[in-house]
């Protein structure tokens, strides 16, 4: 309501005039300089200045005070006699008061109080309670090398600290010798050798320790340091952060727990530290580590070095939960005999490179270190997401996922798991998304991976020139096997077995759409070369952008059997320069030819003078295929029993129709003379529209097959002409050309299949 001038003054003649009481005299409500302030978010009033809710009102806020409480106030001009009328000035008087008088609560107000305080076994049962960590600070700067701002020794006792901020300390912020400790609601910051250190010696009684609701940070050399085999400490709702380098030595650490010391970790997070977030070491140490996020840690001055959690020298270590992330180097290492850590439910993520390239990886495992991986995720990994080395080091990786690899400049990396020099991993119901390089690499001569009902899939081929890409790989000398698993849309081969020695069991496998990586001309399914072993049972291949299987180089050898290959490109199935190969109750169907290296044939193989290819196909079926359903060249060593083969529809090129052929043979392709040449027997040849066998400049050994729906049964050019196939005279043919004298119509297509590891030239 508006105010009307002059209203007052009539209100009070008019009232006066009829016998009311005088009325208490209207005036503006304007801000008293009492008035509390308008306190934001958070905070509360006290007097006229806003503190967190936390501290309360009054002198000790909201402590419980009570009967025997020993009063602190560093605004006191002088000590008093520790009431609340005269309370102490000095924390160190006041802890030592209740210490003597059986135990109790020592209230510590607002303010600052520069002094190093000691608390030992004649403290038994004190509860150092201060208002709060914000307005409650000891300053232990001015206090010696030597002295903590704040050391515990109580023997067996307990002793309870809260709502102080302890600071400044030239060694350690507290220093807890023994004792059984609680610590609440504390700050810990820029000391000089560690925020807190927690020890028990040997001869004495165990250090019983719990740290709630704590914050240490910008400390020198360590936030929190365990140490002994009498340690078992428990951090909950605790950050560790901003840990600083400092001299020789000290180099920044998060936490570190060492001597056989166990320690709980939880709800607690580790942030921006120097060189190691976490680290444990030594037999009998332990870790348990639930629902933390451990992130940041920056390398040391060199540029390595930054790992998440650093575990060695037989330590023991759990994560629950937790999320390790943006980590350098490594989120989680584990080296040396005896380590082992169990890691479930928790998520590693993005670990950023080291200067010199090397590292970047999800997790590091080696000399003898054993990793338990479950249900877990691995992301963003630089150089692999997991990497096992040395002899000894032992993984299980189960319902795991691996994804998003960002990869590096050198080729390989972003590589899901690798295995180097005699580790061994076993790799079961995981998933493989998006990394690169190699979904799993298999190293070197005694390292093993037994993987089963895993998927991989859309590895990408990583470096300038478009490299690697595989989905599994066995290679120098190590071993491969491979159950009822999934691997599509890989970048360049689905599994590789490369080098002698090397060797892959695949059982129940389904390769598809392996794709063509800038380096190669095709994309394969399952390849071997250098002399390396592929074996196979129940293999499924489809929709590769090059052929399904593929076998290359003197002492490769693959076998395949009850396998399907289908929708293949070039060629179902190929093997040339002297490697073997052994098909049974397998089917290759529906070859297309490639855009860029021709092809459309089930099976192709190719030999020389010194490198003589072997293939030996049993009771397989060979249809569908454009160009023709067996080609080959060169002097090998080719049998081909009870088997199904059809020929195709061929290919027009000009006015002509070319191949077509069932079995196509050329380039010096010999009779069988018990070790080489080409041997059909058993096997039924039809519907080739071109020949059901052609042999160009090439012949052949026959045994009782049959023949059906050919535009020509047999056809024989070229320089052995003359020499009709063995045994075509009990074969039941319709039709023959021998030695016509025309060019019939031939299907000599070659190709270079680019399989090396190293960048291609130019």
């Amino acid at each position: 309501m508006a105010r009307i001038p002059g209203m007052t003054l009539w209100f009070v003649i008019l009232c006066h005039a009829a016998g009311c009481g005088q009325p208490e005299e209207e005036h503006e409500q304007r801000p008293s300089d009492t008035s509390p302030p308008d306190c934001p978010e958070g905070t509360i009033a006290d007097g006229q200045e806003c503190v967190p809710e936390a501290c309360g009102v009054g002198a000790w806020g909201d402590l419980p005070i009570g009967d025997g409480t020993v009063f602190v106030d560093a605004s006191v001009a002088s000590d008093g006699d520790g009431s609340q009328a005269a309370p102490f000035s000095s924390i160190q008087v006041g802890a030592d008061a209740a210490g003597a008088a059986g135990g109790g609560l020592v209230a510590v107000a607002a303010g600052a109080y520069s002094e190093n305080v000691i608390v030992a076994s004649d403290h038994a049962g004190v509860v150092l309670a201060g208002r709060c960590a914000d307005l409650v600070v000891l300053d232990a700067s001015a206090g010696g090398d030597g002295d903590a701002g704040l050391t515990i020794d109580t023997n067996a006792a307990t002793l309870e600290v809260s709502g102080l901020t302890v600071r400044g300390s030239n060694y350690m912020g507290v220093f807890v010798v023994s004792g059984n400790v609680t610590l609440r609601d504390l700050r810990i910051a820029e000391n000089a050798y560690a925020g807190l250190y927690v020890m028990a010696p040997s001869f004495g009684a165990d250090t019983i320790f719990l740290a709630e609701d704590c914050e240490l940070s910008e400390n020198i050399a360590a936030g929190a340091h365990f140490t002994g085999s009498k340690v078992d400490a428990v951090l909950q709702r605790v950050l560790v952060r901003d840990s600083q380098r400092g001299g020789t030595g000290l180099v920044g650490v998060g936490i570190g727990v060492v001597d056989g010391a166990s320690l709980r970790l939880e709800s607690s997070e580790i942030a921006r530290n120097r060189a190691e977030g976490l680290i444990l070491r030594d037999e009998g140490t332990t870790v348990e580590i639930t629902d933390t996020l451990i992130h940041g840690t920056l390398p040391d001055t060199s540029g390595l070095y930054g790992y998440g959690i650093q575990a060695s020298g037989g330590a023991s270590l759990t994560v629950d939960g937790s999320e390790i992330a943006e980590n350098t180097h490594s989120g989680v290492n584990l080296v040396e005999e005896g380590t082992q850590a169990l890691i479930r439910d928790s998520l590693i993520r993005d670990t950023r490179q080291t200067d010199d390239g090397a590292h970047g990886s999800g997790i590091e495992v080696g000399r003898g270190a054993t990793l338990t991986l479950e249900s877990s995720v691995i992301s963003g990994f630089r150089i692999f997401g997991v990497g096992l080395t040395g002899e000894g080091t032992v993984a299980q990786i189960d319902g795991t996922t691996l994804r998003d690899a960002v990869g590096a400049d050198v080729a390989p990396s972003g590589i899901g798991v690798v295995v180097l020099d005699q580790a061994a991993v076993e790799i079961s119901a995981s998933t493989f998304t998006n990394v690169a390089g190699m979904g799993i690499a298999v190293l070197e001569s005694g390292s093993s991976a037994v993987v089963s009902d895993t998927t991989i899939t859309g590895t990408r081929t990583v470096g300038p020139q478009g490299q690697y890409g595989i989905g599994m790989a066995a290679g120098i000398g190590a071993s491969l096997v491979a159950t009822g698993c999934e691997l599509a849309d890989n970048g360049s081969i689905g599994v590789l077995v490369s080098d002698v020695g090397s060797q892959a069991t695949l059982e129940d496998v389904r390769i598809s759409d392996t794709q063509r990586g800038e380096a190669y001309t095709v994309g394969v399914g399952a390849a071997v070369v250098g002399g390396g072993e592929l074996s196979a049972d129940g293999l499924t291949i489809s929709g590769c952008v090059g052929p399904g299987l593929y076998a290359m180089s003197p002492g490769s050898r693959l076998s395949c059997r009850g396998c399907l290959v289908e929708d293949a490109q070039f060629a179902g199935v190929v093997a040339e320069q002297g490697a073997a190969l052994a098909l049974s109750d397998s089917e290759i169907t529906g070859t297309a030819v490639g855009s860029n290296v021709g092809g459309g044939v089930g099976i192709w193989a190719r030999a020389e003078e010194l490198e003589v290819t072997s293939i030996e196909v049993v009771g397989c079926t060979v249809s569908d295929n454009p160009v023709g359903g067996v080609w080959l060249s060169g002097p090998g060593s080719y049998q081909l029993q009870d088997n199904v083969l059809h020929g195709g529809e061929g290919e027009t090129r000009g006015s002509l129709v070319r191949c077509g052929d069932v079995v196509y043979a050329r380039a010096g392709v010999s009779a069988w003379d018990g070790q080489q040449g080409l041997y059909l027997e058993g096997n039924t040849l039809r519907d080739g529209h071109g020949a059901g066998l052609f042999l160009d400049g090439a012949t052949a050994t026959l045994a009782g097959n049959a023949w059906s729906a050919n535009s020509v049964d047999v056809v024989t050019q070229g320089s052995a002409c003359a020499v009709p196939p063995a045994g075509l005279d009990g074969e039941p043919v319709a039709s023959t050309e021998l030695c016509p004298d025309w060019d019939y119509s031939t299907c000599g297509d070659e190709f270079e299949l680019y399989l090396e590891l190293a960048a291609p030239e130019g």
